[in-house]
């Protein structure tokens, strides 16, 4: 299995999320990607929308190869748009 981070940039606030998921190990880069859109939609839907409602970050997130909690050097990376906003 490989692992990835997703990061999240909530602009103004200057905020950054991170989120986290694993795909297998000959996954192409659509599956990839596919599959960091579905845990970035996730993560927003299950949020508690709180007194000022749901923070919504920016809708290009950022996904990096992750091994042993570091960025792989030389590993996938790539942006992508996860909403339409």
């Amino acid at each position: 299995m490989k692992e990835f981070q997703i990061t999240q940039n909530f602009g103004k606030s200057g905020g950054f999320g991170f989120e986290y998921f694993e795909v297998s190990n000959d996954a192409t880069v659509e599956e990839i990607e596919k599959e960091a859109i579905r845990v970035q939609n996730n993560d927003f839907n299950g949020r508690f929308p709180g007194f000022g409602g749901k923070v919504l970050e920016r809708p290009t997130i950022t996904v990096k190869e992750y091994k042993n909690g570091r960025k792989v050097k030389g590993g996938i990376k790539f942006k992508t748009k996860w909403c339409s906003h």
